[in-house]
């Protein structure tokens, strides 16, 4: 229903008018979340950038701060990290074992390496260029080629290398139904 979008949309514009650190870019075509990050990275002007889709909100608190400090210090191995929405123990969740573990006392931060999925996360735009190379430029979810190809997908997850944030304390998402939420 393209009222009800043009509504939610105007909704954002007028929430978020006066705040510096948020743009909302029109994106006229449909494609899915990969045409959606072509559309928007050129506009990026930072190194990180936050992923977070409409349909998915915080629910529990998150050491920003520590999360990009240990990034700045490691790029070469913590390039994204998502945020989950399953509880250790879900089967649903799938982790790459526990020894492909990043652990820092110093900064709080237990991820470990996990199958790809375009769920809340925080990344950097160079990460975003790579991947968006790789997958190609067909408009599709990122999520298809990312969980689903026989190499891209390895079963070690070391291609994109994509970690879940201390992943035994979530989940730190949950997922809204847009046709039945008022948030």
């Amino acid at each position: 229903d393209i009222k009800r979008l043009q509504g939610y949309v105007e909704n954002l514009r007028i929430r978020f008018h006066h705040d510096p650190y948020v743009t909302i870019l029109n994106n006229y075509q449909h494609g899915h979340i990969s045409n959606s990050l072509r559309v928007a990275l050129p506009m990026v002007e930072t190194e990180f950038i936050y992923v977070v889709q409409h349909d998915f909100k915080f629910i529990k608190p998150i050491n920003h701060t520590s999360l990009v400090a240990a990034m700045t210090e490691n790029p070469d191995q913590i390039q994204i990290v998502r945020f989950n929405k399953r509880r250790y123990g879900d089967d649903r969740l799938k982790i790459c074992a526990d020894y492909n573990l990043f652990e820092s006392e110093k900064y709080g931060l237990k991820l470990v390496l996990a199958h790809w999925s375009d769920n809340n996360h925080l990344t950097t735009k160079k990460y975003y260029e790579k991947l968006l190379d790789s997958v190609g430029p067909s408009p599709r979810p990122i999520e298809s080629p990312m969980m689903h190809h026989p190499i891209l997908n390895a079963s070690d997850c070391t291609f994109m290398r994509q970690y879940i944030y201390n992943w035994r304390q979530g989940p730190f998402i949950e997922h809204l139904d847009g046709r039945l939420t008022l948030e």
